[in-house]
Order: C-alpha cells, then structure tokens, then sequence
C-alpha cells in the first residue's frame, strides 16, 4: 500500500481507503500486535499464542510457532518497501519496538524450527490454501509428505 503513490490510484476514493488504511494498522493494528507478543530481552526472543494457544486462562502453546512467524511477517509486510537499490527497507516511521519484535520473531522461529524435537502439531495450517492445483507456487502446500519422507494423498483428509 505504501509503495503505491497518490497520483497512480485511479479513483480518490483508493487514496482515501489506503490512507485511512495505514492510518488504522499504524495506530492500532500494530499497537495490537506488540501487545500480544511475548518479549524476552534475555534471550532476545519474542513469541506470540494465539486462537488455538490460550484456554481456559492457561497457555497451550499448540500455535505459538505459526503465530509468531504470522505476526512478524505481517509487520515486515505493512512496515517496509521496496527499495530499487536497496531492497526491502523499513519505512522511516517504523516504531524500534517493531523492529525489535521482528528480529526476536525471528529469533525464536529460527531457534524452534532448528530443534531436533519440534513437533509439527500445527501442521493443519499449511491446508489453508485449497488445492495444489489451485495455488502450486505456495510451500508447503505443494508438497505433501511428512519429514521421515512418509507421502501424503492431498486430497485425503483424514489423517488419523
């Protein structure tokens, strides 16, 4: 949304959605966010439980990896822009406290997804997307295995 500029929008009304747009994720959506996570300066990690982490006022923990990655992504997505000779670049009003979020995000999806032990107990979300057919460029839903190399039909969906 940022990248676009004023005079390319064909209709007013786009500047006035994507302004109010940036105007809302700015003050709210982020604030939001950075609420949910979890920081840890210590061991420069930060983590985030979501709908399927938290029950009954105890953590589960169940989507804490997905999450985490979804989050910091979503930051990376509002809060940069291409830049032709630098690449991806933070926008100049980019809060530290995002900045920091993303690289402990980071931190702590690098760190988990490197243990031998992780469980893919969240493995439900990679069948977001509807079909190979329908979105072949997407991983993992183009691949249909479990790590131990075990094939998976895709369109089997009972997996017990």
């Amino acid at each position: 949304l940022r990248s676009y500029k004023t005079e390319d929008l064909p209709f007013d009304v786009l500047v006035k959605a994507r302004d109010l747009f940036i105007s809302i994720a700015e003050d709210y959506w982020t604030n939001d966010i950075i609420d949910k996570m979890v920081i840890d300066d210590d061991s420069q990690e930060a983590y985030c439980d979501s709908i399927l982490g938290n029950y009954n006022g105890k953590s589960w923990e169940e989507d804490r990896l997905y999450c985490t990655a979804y989050w910091a992504g979503s930051l990376i997505s509002f809060w940069t822009v291409q830049d032709a000779e630098k690449g991806l670049v933070w926008v100049d009003s980019t809060p530290s406290e995002v900045k920091k979020i993303v690289t402990y995000g980071g931190n702590y999806v690098a760190r988990v997804v490197m243990e031998e032990d992780t469980s893919l107990i969240g493995c439900l979300y990679s069948n977001l997307y509807s079909t190979v057919d329908d979105y072949p460029y997407r991983f993992p839903a183009n691949v249909h295995e479990y790590l131990n190399k075990t094939q998976i039909e895709p369109h089997d969906t009972d997996l017990a």
